[in-house]
């Protein structure tokens, strides 16, 4: 090769690559040989530019579906998470209006229970949509320190052994050493397991 012309592809402000002519004689371009090829090159990064842009926004749509999906099958989680105790809670109040009369006190108590364990679900629910809401917000300010493991766990199958029917064990190793956590969103973790 004799002769080489060679100008730079931009796109905006950033070096892509070049393009270049060889000839296998010797000879000096002319300026608008060098002005063609400088608009080809021009041409160029503007198409590598917009493939570069259609690339980014088809990504970013293929993102946002996705992101559409998952909040309508969150829709459709939540609603029948919600629907589940709503329904537990007004079936056991309906009755409790329709037979008041012909129910034995224990049996009306029984009712009682049921509904009032339905609207503890569904709070527990709708406080824990508040909760991913704050995170999400960044409301929510984690009060990091040292937690044994043990004595939250005892609280919390407590609490919880209090609302069910059935017993309610935890075994857990003497051992365990203490985690940084936040005391009240752990024991919140623990409850809802």
């Amino acid at each position: 090769l004799r002769s080489l012309l060679v100008v730079p592809i931009h796109a905006r402000t950033s070096l892509l690559g070049t393009v270049a002519i060889f000839r296998r004689t010797r000879r000096r371009f002319r300026p608008d040989e060098l002005a063609l090829l400088q608009s080809i090159a021009d041409q160029v990064g503007v198409a590598l530019e917009n493939a570069r842009l259609y690339e980014a926004e088809r990504r970013r749509a293929a993102d946002l579906e996705r992101l559409n999906q998952l909040k309508t099958d969150f829709v459709a989680t939540i609603s029948h998470e919600l629907r589940t105790p709503m329904t537990v809670v007004k079936t056991s109040y309906e009755a409790l209006l329709r037979d008041w009369e012909r129910l034995s006190d224990a049996r009306r108590l029984e009712y009682l229970r049921v509904g009032r364990t339905g609207a503890d679900r569904l709070r527990r629910l709708l406080e824990n949509l508040l909760l991913v809401s704050g995170i999400e917000d960044d409301r929510v300010q984690l009060r990091l320190g040292p937690v044994a493991v043990p004595s939250i766990v005892d609280e919390v199958v407590a609490q919880v052994a209090d609302h069910q029917s059935r017993p309610i064990e935890s075994a857990l190793p003497d051992d365990l050493p203490l985690v940084r956590a936040d005391r009240a969103r752990l024991g919140d973790v623990l409850s809802s397991l």
